[in-house]
């Protein structure tokens, strides 16, 4: 394996190539568009209450993408579960605060040699502060092993509070860019339980 492909579902994720490296999405955004790999680590989810849950999941099991949970579900073949003591092992850790976090110790453990992560933000406040450094660490250390790490778009991944190197106070390579016209997840979310046959069928 070379070139691997994360995608979040912030604005960004339109920019992922459609034929350059193995495209993984995390949590329910193969709603977006065709990825080759998901993680899942929300237990609830895979165990749904609520109507967008059912969708991702009726989804997840027409498509057939490779799944990683915490644990295998009945029903669900391509779902296996994720291989946490051994990436633990391999890595000697247990830093995950997020599932993202997941994407890439599994992407390093496969052998990526280059990682692209695209709609990532983790915009300052809420759970994203307590994500956010351990995304870091995990880029840090794909990094420390030589891989090539770009993370696209416009993010606070490995960003400073102000943007500037510090003590030098000169600007960190930075580029906002203007959001794009994109139909959210939760928009595409809310078209999908409007659709009873498509819900339900």
């Amino acid at each position: 394996m070379k070139r691997v492909n994360i995608m979040g579902s912030a604005p960004g994720w339109e920019e992922v190539p459609e034929d350059n490296g193995a495209i993984w999405g995390v949590n329910n955004t193969h709603i977006l568009r065709d990825v080759d790999l998901i993680i899942d680590i929300h237990q609830s989810r895979l165990q749904p209450t609520e109507e967008k849950d059912l969708v991702h999941l009726k989804l997840l099991r027409e498509k057939d993408i490779p799944t990683y949970a915490i644990e295998k579900m009945e029903g669900f073949p391509n779902v296996r579960r994720y291989p946490i003591e051994e990436i633990k092992k391999e890595f000697n850790t247990d830093y995950f605060g997020s599932g993202i976090d997941f994407l890439i110790a599994l992407a390093i453990h496969k052998g990526a040699t280059d990682i692209h992560m695209y709609g990532v933000w983790m915009k300052k406040g809420g759970e994203y502060d307590l994500q956010k450094p351990s995304v870091e660490f995990w880029i840090g250390y794909a990094m420390g092993r030589g891989i090539n790490f770009e993370v696209h778009g416009n993010t606070e991944i490995l960003r400073t509070h102000n943007g500037l190197v510090y003590g030098y106070q000169t600007p960190q390579k930075w580029v906002d860019k203007e959001i794009p016209n994109h139909i959210s997840l939760k928009e595409l979310i809310e078209r999908f339980e409007n659709n009873e046959d498509l819900i339900h069928g």
